[in-house]
């Protein structure tokens, strides 16, 4: 890893390497604290990136991303899209589902990930008027894709060397992120 961070997902790179965190992310599950580590986080960018791969996901791909509060698979979803010269389309939360239909086809995205059960009916709505191919949720519902899904997608390591390809391609100047405001 070089000493210069040139791309967004260098940082989380160049922390594992020069300090290493035991507490990176707190997350709350059940009413307790659970941390993430930086290796962890790492990891698991990793393997949400060879998931998605999998799934057809190229770069210059536009991803979507609607969350109602802060959570750690948004921030490991960031760099597991970005490694693989993907683009995040962060929504949010709070607009109506003409305005989700609107930026979804605007930006041509080709999945979307929301954060829970109110978000996924308000993207359902419009999924069939977009190019979205599947919806995932971050939290585990009985209609809709899943974050664990991925995860499991993603354990396979056999394409990892695909992963670290297409890391190598990025460029400094590439886009990253399409903020609708």
């Amino acid at each position: 890893m070089p000493n210069n961070i040139t791309r967004l997902f260098d940082f989380a790179y160049f922390q594992s390497e020069k300090n290493p965190n035991l507490k990176l992310f707190n997350t709350k599950v059940n009413l307790k604290w659970v941390p993430t580590t930086t290796q962890e986080y790492l990891e698991q960018a990793n393997t949400i990136s060879r998931a998605l791969i999998r799934l057809g996901v190229s770069p210059n791909d536009k991803i979507a991303v609607v969350t109602s509060r802060n959570r750690v698979e948004w921030a490991i979803l960031d760099v597991a899209i970005l490694q693989i010269g993907a683009i995040n389309v962060p929504l949010y939360p709070t607009i109506s589902s003409s305005d989700f239909e609107y930026i979804i086809n605007h930006s041509d995205a080709v999945l979307c990930f929301v954060s829970d059960k109110e978000l996924a009916k308000k993207v359902s709505k419009i999924k069939d008027k977009t190019k979205i191919k599947d919806l995932y949720s971050f939290d585990t519902l009985k209609k809709y894709s899943s974050w664990e899904s991925l995860l499991k997608l993603g354990e396979d390591e056999s394409n990892q060397n695909e992963v670290n390809r297409l890391k190598n391609l990025v460029k400094t100047n590439d886009l990253a992120t399409i903020i609708y405001t």
